[in-house]
């Protein structure tokens, strides 16, 4: 199967995904209150950094076995060291919960900071699994699991508040409940002949594995590290500057603004990285597959993105209520940079693959200190959309240049990767003016809905119509209904 294919293949399994949480947020929304939501988001940035480095990013190496004996050693020796990490995180908790929940302002974390080393756990191995997935090209699997794990996490909370009010409690327990069922999902399939690899590969292999890959702790565990404290920096800030509900606001508006990054981005990045991988291995070359995951990816992310920028509060009061204003603010201000965020991060897997850890570093280790500064500076005006703006122009310009990097590296050229996305944003501005005039020349929700539905059709009919990969796949999908 083609690369072109497996990324359709789990886009779609994510466009599910995404279908289901946003059918799922503004019921939630209208359960829940901000200061809910904001304990939540403080709860998955902890479990976000601390998950980031759980294996010591030895699952990474899995795509690279050039064997199963080889891609199971990698495993086990991941899942190995999340269950000792895990354990000392949860040592960890017991002598600091109550530090953490009054340094971000709510005693009701505290209770929940018990939950972190399984959380951890049980996403350390669901991310292990999906790169033994990669590594087998069983990519429907791994879109069945995000599907999985978004009907849970969106069905836990409703549930919960019916059955027992409302409570952060059901935010966090939807976490849990959606990387329980998505890991099973990954696991029953392959179990057998995953147990077996294991088996296989013996100890011996696993400290072998260790030593050949050990760039991944030395290097890449650090620049993960860095790379999800940067993402994960403006709920810190947020948490330990401003009230609850702040976080809360910010915790909507970043996750509807990088649903694309969130969902679609990540399927890609599962796509490229072990197919980079064998193709570099075979040829040394991967500029054909970074252009075309580049091309999808701006096709995919710009059109959204921009929508969501021009429009975004007034789709946010329309959606999840008028408490939800200031969300759609925050929304509108993140978008800013969220578009070169989404066509830049699933690239970086060409520093693992060419085995530039180190400049995966140095280019975590910028965005990180850029986005700490600013954020640093700007808490001092005690306005969270000053503090937002000011992350967002920043986290732009780190991303444009590391965008132009990442082409040189992959021996693309920097004028075709600015040229399309140039062709496409300019494209999806002129089709989304008449909802830009709409809005400002106050019109109901109404009216701007209508406008944005033709205008999203509009856009997919051209995009069938230059894109040929587009039209061989509802080509045959045709083809099958029709017999």
């Amino acid at each position: 199967m083609s690369l072109g294919q497996n990324v359709l293949k789990l886009a779609v399994g994510r466009i599910a995904s995404t279908a289901v949480l946003f059918a799922a947020t503004p019921i939630i929304a209208r359960m829940f209150i901000p200061e809910d939501l904001g304990i939540q988001e403080v709860f998955m940035a902890i479990m976000g950094v601390l998950g980031v480095v759980a294996c010591l990013r030895y699952e990474l190496s899995i795509p690279l076995g050039k064997d199963d004996k080889e891609a199971g050693a990698s495993f086990a020796l991941s899942i190995i060291i999340c269950v000792v990490f895990a354990l000392i995180i949860l040592l960890v908790v017991h002598y600091t919960r109550s530090y953490v929940a009054m340094r971000f302002r709510s005693p009701a974390l505290e209770g929940f900071l018990w939950l972190l080393p399984i959380a951890i756990a049980i996403d350390g191995l669901r991310q292990t699994l999906l790169y033994w997935m990669g590594y087998k090209e069983r990519f429907g699997i791994m879109a069945w699991s995000g599907l999985a794990k978004s009907i849970l996490a969106g069905l836990t909370p409703i549930i919960w508040y019916f059955a027992y009010g409302r409570s952060p409690a059901a935010l966090v327990a939807a976490i849990l409940a959606g990387s329980i069922v998505a890991t099973l999902v990954l696991l029953f399939p392959l179990f057998p002949s995953l147990i077996t690899s294991i088996k296989d590969s013996g100890f011996g292999a696993i400290v072998n594995i260790a030593r050949r890959h050990k760039k991944f702790p030395v290097y890449h565990t650090w620049s993960g590290l860095v790379n999800v404290l940067s993402a994960r920096m403006p709920t810190f800030f947020l948490g330990m500057y401003f009230p609850t509900k702040i976080v809360g606001y910010y915790s909507l508006g970043n996750r509807v603004i990088t649903l694309p990054t969130t969902l679609l981005g990540a399927s890609i990045r599962q796509v490229l990285y072990p197919a980079a991988g064998k193709e570099y291995n075979k040829t040394g070359d991967v500029a054909e597959i970074v252009r075309s995951i580049i091309r999808r990816l701006v096709q995919i992310g710009v059109f959204p993105i921009i929508a969501i920028g021009f429009c975004g509060a007034s789709l946010f009061s329309f959606l999840f209520g008028e408490e939800w204003i200031e969300a759609g603010v925050y929304a509108q201000i993140l978008s800013i940079f969220i578009l070169p965020q989404f066509i830049t991060s699933p690239v970086t897997a060409i520093f693992s693959v060419k085995s530039y850890q180190e400049k995966g570093l140095v280019y975590n280790v910028s965005l990180a200190t850029s986005r700490f500064i600013v954020l640093l500076l700007t808490t001092r005006f005690n306005n969270p959309r000053v503090t937002l703006g000011a992350y967002a122009i920043t986290s732009f310009i780190i991303y444009f240049l590391a965008y132009t990097w990442l082409l040189r590296l992959s021996n693309v050229s920097v004028q075709w990767g600015l040229k399309i996305i140039i062709k496409y944003i300019s494209g999806s501005v002129v089709l989304l003016l008449p909802t830009f005039f709409l809005i400002h020349a106050g019109h109901g929700i109404s009216v701007i809905l209508i406008s944005l539905f033709l205008e999203t059709m509009l856009y997919f009919l051209i995009l069938c119509k230059v894109d040929k990969t587009i039209q061989t796949a509802i080509s045959a999908a045709l083809h099958r209904k029709h017999y």
